[in-house]
């Protein structure tokens, strides 16, 4: 064996020396990150009734907001027609309300009347 061939197999075992020492270094990463994945899977399956209750409890739900809308468009006509007589009940109490404050300020006037005729007797 010659001088070349010393150093090319020498060379050779160095870089399968290396290799070697590389793929034990990332044998423990690998298996950490396959033990990761797994972990993942498990928590989908985990998961998955969880996700199946929430879609029926959606799926549940949906006839009732359904409903709840339908009564609320109902309803809206309903309250159009309520304002006008709201406010026409509100108009009827502020006329009454005048009415009682006029009522008392012709009381007081009365009695200021009463009071400058007895003052000037």
């Amino acid at each position: 064996m010659n001088r070349t061939q010393l150093l090319s197999q020498h060379a050779l075992f160095k870089t399968q020396h290396t290799f070697f020492i590389l793929q034990h270094t990332f044998l423990p990463l690998q298996l950490t990150l396959l033990l990761l994945q797994l972990t993942l899977l498990l928590l989908q399956f985990t998961l998955l009734p969880l996700q199946h209750t929430l879609l029926l409890l959606q799926l549940t739900l949906l006839p009732l907001q359904f409903t709840f809308l339908h009564l609320q468009l109902k309803l809206s006509p309903l309250q159009f027609t309520l304002l006008p007589l709201q406010l026409t009940l509100l108009l009827l109490q502020l006329t009454f309300l005048l009415l009682q404050l006029q009522k008392f300020k012709n009381i007081l006037q009365i009695l200021k009347i009463n009071i400058l005729i007895k003052n000037n007797l």
